[in-house]
């Protein structure tokens, strides 16, 4: 409403406004209202305009997303809180209406409360730290109270800042309260009113200092986005996209969007705080659905929920990071990129956090039903006396092992991805088929077949399905629902390692890519055969060893001499034998 209402029941002028949809979640309201305070209509009228301002800045913080604090601006909080309960309650002292549970808290932090020394803590719960949290969280209403009227929203670590400066604060608004209900205080001079900056001293940034002030060339947040996704949406594949933009769109949401000259490193730090707070796919957890980012990071930490892992945690602010380099390169005034050097110290070393399988655990993969003799192709994981050498479940893990492929790399392949070019038989991993993608252009690689595929008769096998007309390799393997046939395969080959006693927290199918790897160096493989045969960026292969057929033939060279030690496969069928 634009002006005045008045209340029939008082006469009295009020203030109403609806909430804005998108903060209804976090005020928890779906409409404001607010007395004015009189029955004068020119005097509303004054007065709903200064509320109506106050409430669209409040409005305004709210969406600016988390506020980080430093000491001082903490402090200056705790001021504003303290100089309000000592005024609400200047007039009438003695009548300090609390609970006196909460005097005795003070007394048992506080040495200088005169109970201090024959008050002692008894815990309201048996569980310790639920005692702990109470105490510590006692001041919590009148925080928030002052939050909401501000519109500020915290960073939990700030919070916690927050609350210490508040206990503090409170306490002493108290004591001078009772100092000056038993007339040992001046109520002219409060002894703690120098004890807190004033809040125009502090860097809190309010709703007006956060006013879009286009001052030079820099894109938007969100422009920058969309260039960069738009541009680098034919190198990555689908989910690595996916998760690109989102960790922008996420620092967009906590951050506003704005011009990047406007952006600095209290931002990038706020993301990242706000990262550490959530767990491992966050939105799926049923204490943190329907929050938006910034509120599920502070309920998060509210809940003590197990956070991400540093390496996520590093990933998220890596895809960001390249959003600002490629924003660097592709527009003018953009200023440094705020997220260099925030990444979290990852004090694990190695290529990733997944282990190889160690031979013993090789060894029992392949002795297993699925290799030896199951129910059926449905039941591969129960032992029977079926051996499904046509199916997906059974050539993946094989090609895995003797590829250094990725799962989703495998299970996509087409039959004609199968080939033969000069003698050599050779894998065709490409993004050239309808229903095929890769993660990265260096992806992009032929790896000639080892001998023992050619063994087992992994041509004999792309043969057959030619001749029943496929055109996947493996067409009874599926994509999952969010697009990817890797998806689908983890979670039951997971269950097939859980099976034979295999699976651990370090180990997955990709742990194939690290036993190829291990076992090609091994071989005295050159590191960048390795590389090429892999899908790295291999720089300065072609200048080295040419291309096509001539460059094949030398990967296959080094591909015959990669040998597992120890390994016995002699019981696996040979198809076409």
């Amino acid at each position: 409403m634009s002006q005045p209402s008045k209340d029939n029941r008082t006469g009295m002028y009020k203030f109403r406004k609806r909430v804005p949809q998108d903060l209804q979640p976090i005020l928890k309201q779906k409409e404001i209202v607010k007395s004015l305070g009189t029955k004068d209509v020119s005097e509303a009228r004054l007065l709903f305009a200064r509320v109506a301002a106050e409430i669209e800045e409040r409005f305004a913080t709210l969406r600016a997303g988390i506020t980080t604090l430093s000491e001082r601006e903490a402090s200056s909080m705790a001021g504003e809180i303290y100089r309000l309960k000592v005024a609400v309650n200047i007039d009438d002292p003695g009548k300090l209406s609390e609970p006196e549970v909460y005097r005795m808290l003070d007394a048992i932090e506080f040495k200088d409360h005169p109970d201090h020394s024959k008050t002692k803590l008894t815990y309201i719960s048996k569980r310790t730290d639920i005692t702990d949290r109470i105490v510590a969280r006692r001041n919590d209403r009148e925080i928030k109270a002052y939050m909401e009227e501000k519109g500020i929203r915290l960073h939990p670590d700030s919070m916690e800042l927050v609350r210490s400066k508040v206990r503090k604060a409170v306490h002493r608004a108290r004591t001078y309260l009772h100092d000056l209900s038993n007339d040992d205080a001046n109520p002219n001079v409060d002894p703690y009113a120098d004890f807190y900056p004033r809040a125009e001293a502090g860097s809190v940034v309010t709703a007006e200092e956060q006013k879009l002030t286009p001052t030079s060339a820099a894109p938007l947040l969100s422009e920058a986005i969309e260039g960069w996704a738009t541009e680098k949406k034919t190198s990555w594949d689908g989910k690595s996209a996916t998760a690109n933009v989102l960790a922008a769109q996420r620092f967009l949401e906590l951050a506003r969007d704005r011009p990047l000259d406007q952006y600095n490193k209290k931002d990038a730090r706020a993301y990242k705080n706000a990262l550490k707070a959530l767990p491992k796919n966050y939105t799926k957890h049923p204490d943190l659905k329907g929050c938006t980012f910034a509120e599920a990071a502070i309920k998060a930490a509210e809940l003590s929920l197990p956070p991400m892992s540093d390496k996520n945690v590093n990933k998220n602010l890596g895809f960001v990071r390249a959003m600002w380099n490629w924003s660097d390169a592709n527009f003018d005034d953009v200023p440094p990129n705020p997220f260099n050097g925030l990444n979290l110290r990852i004090k694990e070393s190695g290529r990733d956090d997944r282990n190889p399988f160690t031979a013993s655990e090789l060894q029992a993969i392949f002795n297993a039903p699925l290799y030896t003799g199951c129910k059926s192709a449905k039941s591969w994981r129960t032992k029977g006396d079926h051996v499904p050498s046509d199916r997906g479940n059974y050539w993946v893990p094989l090609i895995g092992l003797f590829t250094g492929a990725r799962s989703g790399e495998i299970i996509q392949m087409n039959v004609s991805d199968v080939a033969t070019d000069g003698g050599i038989a050779y894998f065709k991993i490409t993004d050239e088929g309808e229903e095929q993608g890769l993660k990265t252009k260096s992806s992009l690689r032929e790896i000639p077949i080892h001998p023992k595929l050619l063994e087992l008769g992994i041509l004999d096998f792309a043969s057959e399905q030619r001749s029943k007309g496929h055109t996947r390799l493996f067409p009874e393997m599926r994509k999952s629902d969010d697009g990817h046939y890797s998806s689908a395969y983890s979670r039951p080959f997971g269950h097939f390692l859980t099976s034979i006693a295999v699976k651990t927290g370090r180990n997955s199918f990709h742990s194939f890519r690290h036993n190829f790897e291990d076992a090609a160096l091994d071989c005295l493989i050159p590191q960048d055969i390795v590389d090429a045969l892999q899908g790295h960026s291999a720089a300065g292969m072609a200048k080295r060893y040419g291309t096509g057929l001539r460059k094949l033939r030398v990967l296959d060279e080094q591909m015959q001499k990669l040998r597992y030690e120890g390994l016995d496969l002699s019981h696996l069928p040979k198809l076409g034998a």
